[in-house]
């Protein structure tokens, strides 16, 4: 058994206009018996509107995830991500999402993702509504977004990697690029 949790603040431009603010944690477990970890987690999320307007929502979520990890040799290394999330949107009614996800390390100057190492970062996530209506007659698409993902890395120790890039996301509204760095640290 583990925890896992993240801290995600994200803005419209470069400082100041938030985006969105996203609390999330989960108590993972091991299966020894084959390639895969489960979580069950809770997510707070604010979201805030583009521009001026200084509106604001808050989401509440639980999710379901498993995380399969493969090395299919060399310095590749692959997870797939299946997360089903129940949503609590203000202002709208009960709802869940489907998300997949495909990501890839690659070592740049080794085969494993261990102090010194460079790496490339890719991921391509698609998320779909389980619930088109969403109260008061408004809907959303079945389609809910893709996010595509690339960057460069540097473990700067076995535990601990840090990772600037430039995510695409492709929604039925709005389509954005985003600047993004990450810290990950691993106990």
């Amino acid at each position: 058994f583990g925890f896992q949790g993240d801290v995600q603040y994200r803005n419209w431009d470069l400082i100041g206009d938030l985006e969105q603010l996203l609390f999330r944690g989960g108590l993972t477990y091991d299966a020894k018996a084959i390639p895969v970890k489960f979580t069950l987690g809770y997510a707070y999320v604010l979201s805030g509107e583009f521009g001026s307007n200084t509106n604001t929502s808050i989401e509440n979520r639980i999710y379901q995830e498993a995380l399969i990890p493969q090395k299919p040799g060399g310095r590749f290394h692959l997870n797939h991500r299946f997360r089903f999330e129940q949503r609590w949107v203000e202002k709208q009614d009960f709802r869940t999402r489907f998300r997949y996800g495909l990501f890839i390390n690659v070592a740049l100057n080794g085969t494993e993702l261990t102090k010194g190492t460079f790496y490339y970062s890719f991921y391509n996530e698609l998320f779909i509504n389980g619930e088109q209506d969403i109260g008061d007659g408004e809907e959303v698409s079945l389609f809910d977004r893709n996010r595509l993902y690339n960057a460069i890395g540097y473990c700067i120790s076995d535990k601990l990697r840090f990772q600037g890039g430039y995510m695409y996301q492709i929604t039925d509204g709005v389509n954005k690029g985003q600047i993004q760095l990450g810290l990950h640290h691993s106990f």
